[in-house]
This record gives C-alpha cells, structure tokens and sequence, in this order.
C-alpha cells in the first residue's frame, strides 16, 4: 500500500480564461504549456479539486459533463463562488470528464483551479 503520507504532485492554475466548452485538463495543460519552462501535464484524475470563479467576471462560469451548452449544466459559478470536490482524498475525478464554459459562450470568463492527482 502506498504511504499516504507521500508527497503528491499539486497543480495550481491562476488564469485559466476560456468562453466555449473545455475540460478541465486542458485548461491545466495549456496554462502549464505557457509556462516559461512549459511543461507537459499528463490526464490528470484528481483526488481532491477545489474550483474558483475569479471576482471580474461579468458571466458565471458553468461546470457539466461532455453535454455541457448554455442551457444545460450541472453547476453554475457566480464571481468569487467556489466549490471543493472529493475532501479528504477520497474521490477519483478525471478532469478530463468535466468541462466548463461561460455563462452565454460567448464572454471570456476565469476559473482559478486547484488539483491535488491521486
């Protein structure tokens, strides 16, 4: 059994900006492409993910499956509202599953992310 005292990696993206439909993952490999150092980031399954709007959007941010439009989601995100998923390690949640976009699809909008990889 692995020792769950290991340092894991950890994935903090600040500017994900994006207006259509993107997953999760590829928010956080291209924030991480653009790095000075860009550095690659494999599909990421998360044990624990904590989501942020950023204060300066004028859209909410809505989060969903592979069938994620304007006008059908599973959560939507108001500026500054967050939401912490699997706490305490005990979830597995492929990133590359979720999608996110804005409000209308149109208007860019921002996402502070914060993965912790299984």
């Amino acid at each position: 059994m692995a020792d769950p005292l290991a340092v894991r990696a950890f994935y903090a993206c600040v500017t994900a900006s994006f207006t259509t439909k993107t997953d999760l993952n590829t928010l956080i490999a291209a924030a991480y492409a653009a790095l000075a150092g860009a550095q690659s980031v494999p599909p990421i399954t998360a044990a624990e993910l904590r989501l942020t709007a950023d204060a300066a959007n004028t859209k909410e941010v809505r989060l969903g499956d592979a069938n994620l439009t304007t006008t059908n989601w599973g959560m939507s995100y108001a500026p500054e509202a967050s939401d912490k998923f699997g706490v305490n390690r005990m979830s597995s949640i492929p990133l590359s599953n979720m999608y996110v976009m804005s409000e209308d699809g149109v208007t860019g909008v921002v996402l502070h992310l914060m993965v912790i990889p299984c």
